[in-house]
């Protein structure tokens, strides 16, 4: 715990150093930083918070050391501080060309605040898949939230990203092509395009013991559809009770 409070000295002298400098980039990632549980107590952090949406126009400018933004700054959150991280699941994980499969994807946050992100984008090796999302999906049938999370299951809300909690989203996706499709990347954005910040979270999959793994993330199979099977019997003319007569079985 120690280490957590020596982080935290580090990471605000770096930002007032990053702004003294007017290093912009820096600036907003240690503010990002500082939104963890484990480096702020939750006024500093909100008033962090509202100083980042000043940035991006979510909020009314502030006398802060820059002014909007006029480019998307990325900022990639350290794992080890496991600010935010994202485990995603394919469900089923192989179909035939023409099914389809869902992926569902948990948002996990060790936010001391809770944030509303403007979208989440979806990078996929497949670009039917790639897209941006801007309010939670319906939870399917029969299926409850995981402890922590906080979203009407009917779907339609703002992607509110909980103080310590998690974002359940659910994609259902029918492949169009027979390949091997690959989740690349999650970015949750504050902010809209020119005028934002994208966050790039490290993409964990979920092991059959139901634990999170470091491994790559879930691919989704897409197998040629089985071929259409036809049995056909033939045989010549009528015949009699008992009567022994020769068939053909054709296959098609």
């Amino acid at each position: 715990d120690k280490w957590w409070t020596v982080l935290a000295h580090i990471q605000r002298c770096l930002r007032t150093c990053a702004a003294e400098l007017r290093n912009l980039h820096q600036y907003v990632k240690c503010s990002v930083a500082l939104l963890s549980s484990q480096l702020s107590k939750s006024a500093d952090a909100t008033a962090i918070l509202h100083e980042l949406n000043s940035l991006v126009r979510l909020s009314p400018s502030l006398p802060t050391a820059f002014p909007p933004l006029s480019s998307i700054i990325s900022v990639e959150p350290e794992p080890e501080q496991s600010l935010l991280r994202c485990v995603a699941a394919w469900s089923p994980p192989e179909v035939y060309l023409g099914e389809a499969s869902r992926l569902t994807l948990r948002i996990v946050s060790s936010l001391v605040v809770p944030i509303v992100a403007s979208s989440i984008q979806l990078v996929s090796s497949d670009t039917e898949l790639t897209r941006n999302l801007s309010t939670t999906t319906p939870l399917p049938e029969g299926e409850s939230l995981p402890k922590g999370s906080k979203v009407d299951p009917a779907g339609g809300e703002a992607l509110l990203l909980p103080a310590g909690g998690s974002l359940v989203l659910h994609v259902e996706f029918t492949p169009k092509v027979q390949s091997v499709v690959t989740l690349q990347q999650v970015v949750v954005s504050l902010g809209v395009a020119p005028c934002a910040i994208a966050l790039s979270l490290p993409l964990l999959a979920m092991g059959d013991d139901e634990l999170e793994t470091a491994a790559a993330p879930p691919q989704l199979s897409v197998s040629a559809p089985l071929p259409t099977l036809t049995l056909e019997l033939e045989h010549t003319g009528p015949v009699l009770l008992e009567e022994v007569a020769f068939a053909q079985l054709l296959l098609h």
